[in-house]
């Protein structure tokens, strides 16, 4: 432009290269994801979805995968019963238990320990917890395992057994100076809305189920998840294989899990989402983590975050429209640098105004309070 008229008129051709300066600042363009994904994490937040960052929310409005985690995941960890099978256990020996569940952070674990609420506890050493196996510990001169039934009787012969009577229940095995004293069967609770949030998700994304638990619940899980898509007995490591075998496959991925023992798999996958019944305990593989409360708003979540990105595209629209509206004028020298001055900052505003309005008003009903 300022070439251009050079030549013809200098007043116009300096109007011309400093109004084309200032108009074309970028600042309209480059607040628009910010103050759209900082507005979606401040609604988030105030419905207990804490996201990490603001990409998470990105990459969450691309993904054709959701893969869930069983135990303490879709089943709720304060809705259980626990029973006892392979006879009467002495107080001394529910000690030993309990001082070993104590330590662990497993959902399995944390059953158990609650479910022996009178009995005290007994100082533990050499504590070992082998994610997806099991944990073990020596307690007053005693040496105690708990966990699947291959780890615990160190048989390398087929999985753990479920037998049929048992259906929504895990069985986790007890040993005691390598003496077997029996299994606590803990019946599991599936979260409210299980099937309404199923329903939402199957429609738009491909469904799994990936526990390390045995299949003795399959045919309860079959009637929301294709059983195709249902995998059990897998440790940490395979669940992490699974999620990279998607990738491979070209599907983007989230990862719902309870947090440590799925964390390979959480952040191996595009998003990982944790499930918690206490938001203060420590995750470090996700990228967000939702309230066990909240459980039933991941579909509207995942549909908040495609809307957002919309939003964004939309406001990177009004900011391209703006530079070209403006540039016109501009190179012709019919602007003059204060006007430009005005111009840009009006446009920022209307930037912000945009995304905040829209972004608050695209909140799935909800997330509305």
């Amino acid at each position: 432009a300022l070439a251009y008229w050079w030549g013809i008129d200098i007043r116009r051709a300096l109007n011309a290269f400093t109004s084309v300066l200032i108009i074309t600042c970028p600042c309209a363009l480059s607040l628009s994801s910010p103050f759209t994904l900082g507005n979606v994490l401040r609604i988030l937040s105030r419905n207990k979805i804490f996201m990490k960052n603001a990409l998470a929310i990105e990459k969450m409005a691309g993904i054709k995968a959701v893969v869930f985690d069983k135990t303490g995941t879709l089943t709720n960890n304060n809705e259980t019963r626990v029973e006892f099978s392979g006879g009467k256990l002495s107080d001394y020996e529910l000690e030993l238990i309990k001082s070993l569940v104590y330590h662990s952070s497993h959902p399995l674990s944390r059953k158990i320990y609650g479910n022996l609420k009178s009995i005290k506890a007994i100082p533990t050493e050499h504590f070992k917890e082998t994610e997806g196996k099991g944990i073990e510990g020596w307690i007053d001169e005693n040496f105690v395992k708990l966990g699947s039934r291959r780890y615990v009787l160190g048989s390398e012969t087929g999985p753990d057994d479920g037998e049929s009577d048992f259906r929504q229940a895990s069985r986790v095995y007890v040993a005691v100076n390598g003496n077997l004293k029996g299994y606590f069967v803990v019946r599991n609770e599936y979260r409210t809305g299980l099937g309404a949030l199923i329903s939402h998700l199957k429609h738009r994304f491909k469904l799994f189920v990936v526990s390390g638990d045995n299949d003795t619940e399959k045919n309860f899980l079959k009637q929301y998840v294709a059983e195709e898509n249902l995998v059990f007995h897998q440790q940490p490591a395979d669940k992490l294989q699974f999620i990279k075998r998607l990738q491979r496959e070209g599907e983007p991925v989230m990862m719902v899990g309870d947090g440590l023992n799925d964390a390979g798999a959480l952040k191996q996958a595009n998003v990982g989402l944790a499930i918690s019944d206490n938001v203060n305990n420590f995750f470090p593989a996700c990228d967000g983590i939702i309230e066990a409360s909240k459980f039933e708003l991941i579909p509207d979540l995942m549909a908040y975050a495609r809307r957002s990105v919309n939003i964004i595209k939309a406001s990177f629209g009004i900011s391209l429209l703006y530079n070209l509206v403006g540039l016109s004028f501009a190179v012709q020298g019919n602007l003059s640098p204060l006007i430009a001055a005005v111009l840009m900052p009006i446009s920022s505003v209307t930037i912000i105004v945009f995304t905040t309005l829209s972004s608050t008003l695209a909140m799935p009903k909800s997330m509305q309070r």
